[in-house]
């Protein structure tokens, strides 16, 4: 299993501390403001839990765990993965900071290459 995927897997059953997190992980489950399908939420409890950018991030590196690949293809794709979604979360305050630094936010995966 990719290194990622267990710390993702640690997360949801509250296992990592946050200080112990990287910090693609921190910015995409801090986001302050989720955007959510609700079609496709069938309870409160889940709507509480929804992290439609992290569930997002999870099933592509599940998809490239599967793939035949090398060592280094899986490790470079993993990285470009994990960070691909990252201008998606982060914290207000770190969103006005990106802003600040001249972070497109709006093309996100731009932005996610800068952060």
């Amino acid at each position: 299993m990719l290194s990622s995927l267990e710390l993702i897997k640690r997360y949801r059953a509250e296992d990592a501390n946050a200080a112990d997190q990287p910090k693609w992980l921190t910015y995409i489950v801090s986001a302050e403001e989720r955007i959510v399908n609700f079609e496709r939420i069938q309870s409160i409890q889940e709507l509480a839990q929804a992290n439609p950018v992290l569930d997002y991030v999870e099933r592509t590196l599940h998809i490239l765990d599967e793939l035949l690949l090398s060592f280094w293809k899986k490790d470079l794709l993993e990285e470009v993965l994990i960070w691909s979604e990252a201008a998606k979360g982060g914290t207000s305050r770190d969103r006005f900071m990106w802003q600040e630094a001249g972070i497109h936010l709006s093309v996100h995966n731009i932005g996610s290459a800068v952060i």
